[in-house]
């Protein structure tokens, strides 16, 4: 059950106690999910609640009630209901970031009333979803050798070092390409992410692989694409104000390559 407010706990558990309205009609008048209210109408009938003066119960109390400390698994961990985290992603169209966010939740929820609790990292999380349901692939891609390479800069900005005969540190950025038909990968250090070092690494990934492919396939090409304040009418801004100039440096600089 995903993480709601005690307010409305609270006035499910006097609505079920009144019993003048259905699950639903609880569901609807509270917004939450109809599997909700349903969860909270177990729980008020498990913990008998039915002659309970609710009134004088807190809100505190009322959260306390709802979600009462789960055992951990078997690794010591904060469990994962995996029923509602698929139903998140199946239903509700969560990625597994934001289903991890709900589970992260949820376990803080239960560190105000038990103390520190253990919980899977985004990785371990993802991988525990793929053991309890594995993914069936639904398509196959396809490529043609030489069609196409993948090209983006690797990892966080700064994050490779080099340490020169002087013993002086350099901040370099990672330019990473991938043939994705043989699985080929090319890697080179440049001193930043700009148009210039961009157009440095793909021609020596060029000169490298000894051709030029049909395509080059980037990633949220950053350096590609003008600031944002010129964000007015995208199609003329990108034909006139950049895209011309710019492949005309590019095809200069990787022509040479086409009959290698």
């Amino acid at each position: 059950m995903r993480t709601i407010q005690p307010e409305v706990i609270k006035n499910c558990f006097l609505q079920f106690q009144t019993g003048a309205c259905s699950v639903s009609e609880i569901a609807e008048q509270n917004h939450i999910a109809y599997n909700t209210a349903k969860h909270l109408g177990d729980i008020f009938h498990d913990k008998h609640l039915e002659k309970t003066d609710l009134s004088k119960l807190s809100y505190s109390q009322a959260s306390h009630i709802c979600y009462e400390p789960r055992k951990t698994d078997n690794n010591g961990y904060y469990p994962i209901d995996f029923e509602e985290m698929f139903c998140l992603i199946d239903k509700h169209h969560y990625d597994r970031g934001n289903a991890h966010y709900v589970y992260l939740r949820q376990a803080k929820k239960e560190y105000n009333i038990t103390g520190k609790l253990k919980t899977y990292s985004y990785a371990q999380f993802c991988k525990k979803l793929r053991q309890a349901r594995p993914i069936v692939p639904s398509h196959v891609l396809h490529h043609e050798p030489g069609h196409s390479v993948q090209v983006d800069f690797a990892g966080s900005k700064g994050n490779v070092t080099w340490t020169d005969k002087n013993d002086v540190d350099h901040t370099l950025e990672m330019f990473v390409a991938c043939l994705p038909k043989s699985g080929l990968i090319f890697c080179y250090p440049v001193q930043n992410q700009q148009i210039d070092n961009w157009l440095l690494c793909n021609e020596k990934l060029f000169e490298f692989i000894g051709g030029v492919t049909v395509a080059i396939v980037s990633d949220n090409l950053l350096c590609g694409a003008p600031h944002k304040r010129f964000y007015v009418e995208p199609f003329i801004m990108w034909s006139r104000l950049f895209l011309l100039p710019f492949y005309s440096i590019f095809t200069m600089r990787y022509s040479i390559h086409y009959f290698t």
